[in-house]
């Protein structure tokens, strides 16, 4: 019998400062880019915050502010994505 491999996974923090924005919702490639999937929660400090469960290796996301597809301002790598732009990559 052949033992399963087992995936490693962590629970990796989003967040992203933007005081003025009403909703914001957090898409990848770990939701199928779903806006509805993972909407972010607001601090008293202006902050959106939300954590998700990701296995280990390279994922691709963005934010929607306000209905606007934005890169995380704090992502140190970044990927083309196939409609010309760029997503953010965030490495577990």
């Amino acid at each position: 019998m052949k033992k399963k491999a087992v995936i490693q996974t962590h629970k990796v923090q989003f967040k992203l400062y933007a005081p003025t924005a009403t909703a914001v919702s957090l898409v990848g490639d770990f939701n199928k880019w779903s806006p509805v999937k993972k909407p972010l929660k607001k601090n008293a400090k202006g902050e959106w915050l939300t954590r998700v469960i990701l296995p280990e290796g390279e994922h691709q996301y963005k934010y929607i502010v306000d209905g606007n597809w934005v890169n995380d301002p704090g992502a140190v790598k970044f990927s083309d994505n196939c409609m010309g732009g760029s997503n953010s990559v965030r490495v577990v």
